[in-house]
């Protein structure tokens, strides 16, 4: 299990629109795509592993409220 329930993703990113949780998730996904170009360990690894994890829960919220919609 992840550790994001609906309920625990819900009061995260509760303050943040749609639009918004898009716009967090292209820049955590231009994060990653940078460092994968030239990553070459220590700090930038540590960066990449944190985009990831936060782009994962945003990507969870976004698709908990496309279910929640219909």
């Amino acid at each position: 299990m992840n550790g994001y329930t609906d309920e625990r993703l819900e009061a995260i990113y509760s303050n943040h629109t749609t639009e918004r949780l898009e716009e967090i998730l292209a820049n955590f996904q231009a994060t990653i795509e940078e460092l994968s170009s030239y990553m070459n360990g220590g700090a930038e690894l540590l960066q990449m592993r944190i985009a990831r994890n936060n782009s994962h829960s945003v990507s969870l919220e976004l698709h908990r409220r496309k279910r929640a919609s219909k």
